[in-house]
């Protein structure tokens, strides 16, 4: 669970810096940074589906 949240502030913080360079209109660079952040392997497979939103393109998903 530590672990987990390491990675989360992490990527919290790799995106808000992200934000702050776009926002300085350096949009290069904040493309980099989001592209250097990892993003873990979801291993639900039924989360995947609505994260991907493949059970809402199929229209299975329930509002």
């Amino acid at each position: 669970m530590k672990k987990a949240l390491e990675r989360f502030f992490k990527r919290q913080e790799d995106l808000s810096v992200a934000v702050a360079f776009a926002e300085a209109g350096e949009f290069d660079t904040a493309i980099e940074i989001v592209k250097g952040t990892e993003r873990p392997a979801c291993k639900d497979a039924k989360a995947e589906k609505v994260i991907t939103g493949s059970t809402i393109a199929s229209g299975s998903a329930k509002a």
